[in-house]
C-alpha cells in the first residue's frame, strides 16, 4: 500500500516533444487526351505556369536558390524550388519549402495509347516543428490540392479540338483550404477516368512544378 502511494505522489516527468520531422505520402494518376510528347513540352514550359496554377507570379534567382512567388489572397508567398530531375516528357522530380514544411513531387508521364498520356504523381510532404502535428489533419486537403493542379492542367493540356466542340474551358480552380495550407501542401508540387488516390508502397520523400 505504501509503494502505490509512492508512486502516485511521484512528480510528474514531462517529456520534450519531438523535433522529428513527420511526413505523409499518397499517389494521384489520371490520363491526359493529348501525346507524351506534347504534354512533356507544355508541362516544362515555364511560360505556361501561371494558366494552370492559381496565384503563380513568376520566379527569383535569390542567394543561389530558385524562388517561386505566388499570390494568396492580399499576400505574396515565396516557395524554394528544388529540381532533382528533369527528364521531360519522362519525369519531372523536384522538392518545395515553405515554412517548416516541404514537399518532394516526383512526375511520371507514359504513353497510355490513342495519343494519350498518363500522369502519375509520388508525394512526400514532410513537416518540422509545430507543423509536424497537423501533418495528419493536413493530408486530405493536400491530395484536394494536388488533385486541382492536376486537373487544372489537364484542362489547359486538352486537344484544340475539344476546346472548338465542347463548352467553353472553366476558369482555373483554386486549391480548397485556407491560403497557407493551400501552399504548404502543394510545394508547388503541375474527363476521362476518374483520377485516383492511392498510398504508393514506395514514394519519394506538400505542388506540381
Amino acid at each position: 500500500m505504501e509503494l502505490a502511494v509512492k508512486k502516485l505522489l511521484r512528480p510528474l516527468t514531462l517529456r520534450p516533444i519531438s523535433t522529428k520531422a513527420r511526413s505523409m505520402n499518397y499517389t494521384i494518376e489520371l490520363e491526359i487526351e493529348k501525346p507524351l510528347s506534347e504534354v512533356g513540352a507544355l508541362f516544362g514550359d515555364e511560360q505556361n505556369l501561371a494558366k494552370w496554377q492559381p496565384g503563380y507570379l513568376g520566379r527569383e534567382e535569390v542567394e543561389g536558390k530558385t524562388v517561386l512567388k505566388y499570390e494568396k489572397g492580399k499576400k505574396t508567398i515565396d516557395m524554394i524550388e528544388e529540381i532533382h530531375l528533369n527528364e521531360l516528357p519522362g519525369e519531372f522530380t523536384a522538392t518545395f519549402r515553405f515554412q517548416g514544411m516541404e514537399m518532394t513531387v516526383q512526375n511520371l508521364f507514359t504513353e497510355a495509347g490513342d495519343n494519350r498520356t498518363r500522369w502519375i504523381t509520388h508525394n512526400t510532404c514532410k513537416t518540422s516543428g509545430i507543423f509536424k502535428i497537423l501533418v495528419w489533419m493536413m493530408k486530405g486537403c493536400a491530395k484536394r490540392e494536388s488533385l486541382t493542379f492536376m486537373e487544372n492542367f489537364k484542362a489547359f493540356a486538352r486537344p484544340e479540338k475539344d476546346s472548338m466542340t465542347s463548352a467553353p474551358r472553366p476558369p482555373l480552380r483554386d486549391a480548397p483550404g485556407d491560403e497557407e495550407s493551400n501552399l504548404r501542401s502543394s510545394w508547388q508540387l503541375r474527363g476521362l477516368p476518374p483520377a485516383k488516390l492511392s498510398s504508393p508502397a514506395k514514394a519519394l520523400p506538400c505542388h506540381q512544378r
